[in-house]
């Protein structure tokens, strides 16, 4: 009787125990799928929470101080036989390049306004040369290129009479101006004094003077402070964060000879809404520059020229797919930094 008393007993505890494993593998299955069904939707919202412009956080310090360094390449085309081509040779051109730079952003003067709702900054570019990356070129290096100058000058007065076309070739002849400069890559990339830049905004009227006294394909644009930009937080829409409102107080521009082309759409290019998807076009605002980014099915590891394709937005300035009938928009005035 004892031994069929223990037995039992046993029998008991083992199904007890089989019952609370069985309970307990139930809970851990029933806890797995609200851990996959609500963790996932907490994480997400604590992201998106933090996602928004608030003055000290982590997104916003990386917002003011992008960690990312683009990289600009330069490349020349050197004209090896400048006498020879105005003996009526063929030109000889070699391809000099990259000179590479390490471009910096940081914004400047930020404020936040309208409880926080919108943030208004300036914009700062450094540009660093990288010897490292640039082999055995250097900024010294000088190169003959055309004078860009002088050929803008003899452009302007074509149309215009012989006396004052007689003038000009007389003033070129005194300022010793050639069809050929040879010059520093720093000067021609970031600007030198040029006598022809200098007389020009000495003799134009004040709305045809140029916004810069010297030449240079960059003059101005290092350690340049771009106009005042009014951009979304995100605080009341995630999906407005960085969304420019205006720029130097304009909220479209009257750069442009086209509404379209004037509109102020997108962000700097610092900064997208969350959950960008593939073949999504992003549109980006380059101070008075719209600019078309697509973005590729390259996935976050793809090179950057992969991973995003590049174009002024709508006619301005360029644009493939543009009809015959279809004016290409130019700027109404000189490109001011």
């Amino acid at each position: 009787m004892m031994a069929m008393k223990a037995g039992k007993e046993r029998k008991l505890s083992s199904l007890a125990c089989a019952g609370l494993v069985f309970l307990f593998g139930i809970l851990l299955i029933i806890g797995g799928i609200l851990v996959l069904l609500l963790f996932r939707s907490f994480v997400h919202n604590l992201i998106m929470s933090e996602i928004p412009l608030r003055p000290g956080s982590q997104v916003t310090q990386a917002w003011i101080q992008p960690p990312v360094r683009p990289l600009l390449q330069m490349y020349f085309f050197n004209t090896s036989n400048p006498e020879g081509f105005l003996r009526g040779e063929k030109p000889q051109l070699v391809e000099v390049g990259p000179y590479v730079y390490e471009e910096e952003w940081e914004k400047v003067n930020v404020t936040w306004e309208d409880e926080g709702k919108h943030v208004k900054y300036r914009l700062k570019k450094v540009f660093r040369f990288r010897q490292d990356l640039s082999g055995q070129l250097q900024e010294s290096d000088r190169l003959t290129l055309p004078n860009v100058p002088m050929f803008a000058s003899v452009n302007q007065m074509k149309y215009a009479g012989r006396l004052v076309q007689s003038a000009l070739s007389s003033m070129l002849e005194i300022l010793k101006q050639e069809v050929f400069n040879s010059t520093s890559v720093r000067d021609i990339i970031w600007g030198y004094d040029h006598p022809l830049i200098k007389l020009g905004n000495d003799v134009l009227p004040e709305e045809q003077k140029l916004p810069f006294n010297k030449f240079g394909f960059f003059v101005n644009k290092n350690h340049s402070v771009s106009g005042v930009w009014e951009t979304m937080t995100g605080m009341d829409e995630v999906k407005d964060v960085a969304k420019v409102i205006s720029y130097d107080g304009q909220t479209k521009l009257d750069f442009w000879g086209d509404d379209e082309c004037n509109a102020i759409k997108g962000t700097d290019g610092s900064l997208f809404h969350p959950g960008v998807q593939k073949n999504e076009t992003l549109h980006l605002q380059q101070g008075s520059l719209p600019v078309l980014a697509t973005c590729l099915p390259g996935g976050s590891h793809a090179p950057w020229d992969q991973y995003f394709q590049i174009c002024p937005a709508c006619q301005c300035v360029w644009n493939p797919p543009r009809k015959p009938s279809q004016p290409l928009l130019l700027p109404k005035r000189p490109l001011r930094p």
